[in-house]
């Protein structure tokens, strides 16, 4: 039985979207403009920016009124509530079962990705869970991959990987000898000193590419 091992955020959830909802209400709670929630989407740069950045710039623009323990303790607590379901992704990873495919995720992150994956409706489609910081590996370190798959019952070798992130996801698949799918998002391939096995737009042309080789 193959394995889909599938990173999380820009992948199979939206995190730019959840993100900027959350933006959106903190917006409304400051009496602040959609200017303050773009200037808020680009400081947050897709997750790169660090918490303790965003708390000093967001004090420079409104009142807190928090620590910034309080305010990380907040955020983390009500974040992951803003993702939503992508049908697209559900109707994908619904095909990839039905073909004999298990699923697994692998992100880098901490816990409560956990709650992302049950936010956006996709738990149930979901075989295995390895999440970085609890499992001590983070890709580009191809043993998270590795780990998922002795969860998951099946060998590595015949794994697809598909993810966002050139160095992490489909550096990943590289160091682990498998096949990829990178999600360029309309963006160049940035690396030469590897390249993944194909590309794709969005993660339901990445599986449906993936099943189509494998039939």
């Amino acid at each position: 039985m193959p394995l889909l091992l599938c990173d999380l955020d820009g992948t199979l959830v939206d995190r730019v979207g959840a993100f900027r909802r959350w933006a959106e209400d903190l917006a409304s709670r400051a009496d602040q403009s959609a200017t303050f929630v773009e200037w808020l989407v680009t400081l947050d740069n897709d997750g790169l920016t660090p918490k303790a950045n965003m708390y000093e710039e967001l004090g420079t623009r409104i009142h807190l009124g928090q620590s910034f323990e309080e305010f990380l303790v907040d955020y983390d607590a009500s974040y992951p509530t803003y993702f939503q379901p992508e049908p697209a992704v559900t109707t994908a990873l619904l095909l990839a079962r039905e073909a004999g495919w298990r699923i697994a995720v692998v992100t880098n992150g901490y816990a409560r990705q956990a709650e992302k994956i049950a936010t956006a409706g996709i738990a149930h489609l979901i075989d295995v869970v390895c999440i970085s910081a609890v499992e001590g590996f983070w890709k580009p370190d191809p043993r998270l991959l590795e780990l998922a798959a002795e969860r998951a019952g099946v060998r590595l070798a015949d794994s697809w990987m598909i993810g966002d992130s050139a160095e992490n996801d489909v550096g990943a698949a590289t160091a682990a000898g498998i096949s990829s799918v990178w999600l360029n998002r309309g963006q160049m391939w940035p690396r030469t000193d590897f390249r993944p096995s194909a590309e794709a737009v969005t993660f339901a042309e990445a599986v449906t590419f993936v099943l189509g080789r494998s039939s």
